[in-house]
């Protein structure tokens, strides 16, 4: 999975691992530390990597509860 921020400044983008490499917990503190608005999500197809899908999803579930709850 990566992950781009969508602003015109160009802060660049983070490579993230759905196999547990990466936690939501980094990829909250890079989305903040660039005050990352929109974000693009890119990475295989499900075709390729079947379940994939739902890992993401799964990853991208604890990043914004984990968001949600800190009260920001």
């Amino acid at each position: 999975m990566g992950l781009r921020s969508g602003d015109a400044a160009g802060t660049g983008s983070l490579a993230s691992s759905w196999r547990g490499a990466t936690r939501p917990s980094d990829v909250r503190v890079w989305l903040e530390a660039h005050q990352v608005a929109t974000l693009n999500v890119a990475g295989n197809r499900e075709s390729t990597n079947p379940g994939l899908g739902g890992r993401v999803e799964a990853f991208l579930a604890r990043l914004l509860v984990a968001k949600a709850g800190d009260g920001r």
